[in-house]
């Protein structure tokens, strides 16, 4: 079984073998990009916390964040940013030199990338589908 999915392109460390977005009809790019963040990506949020001294006093203030990641070869992050309605972005270190995130974390954003990769799409991770529509409906409340 391992030699044939091998055959199929499907083989260990393939973050290191895609170094760009494949050449595929304009209208499947966000498909594929759905699927890749599906494997290798996240939507989460977190707690930031900044402080502020005013008067001698430090006041404590924390905030929720946000941000979609997915990861990938440097090269390749760079090549799947040119597709995505995003502005605002960071490409990261990771704990290896090879790998690297790419982080768009701009609340005005994720609506525009919510709507590229799920607008008239019938296949997704429903986990990961299903904490957009948590992470969106915050931002409603």
């Amino acid at each position: 079984m391992c030699s044939d999915l091998r055959k199929l392109g499907v083989v260990p460390n393939k973050l290191f073998l895609i170094s760009k977005v494949p050449q595929i009809p304009d209208y499947l790019i966000r498909h594929f990009i759905r699927g890749y963040f599906d494997g290798d990506g996240s939507i989460f949020s977190s707690h930031n916390t900044s402080y502020f001294k005013r008067n001698g006093i430090v006041k404590k203030y924390q905030y929720k964040i946000y941000a979609f990641s997915m990861l990938g070869t440097t090269e390749f992050l760079k090549d799947v940013i040119d597709f995505l309605p995003a502005n605002h972005y960071s490409i990261r270190d990771t704990k290896t030199n090879e790998i690297k995130e790419l982080r768009i974390s701009a609340k005005c954003e994720f609506n525009l990338l919510f709507d590229y990769l799920y607008n008239d799409s019938t296949i997704c991770l429903e986990r990961k589908y299903n904490k957009w529509l948590e992470i969106k409906s915050a931002f409603t409340k």
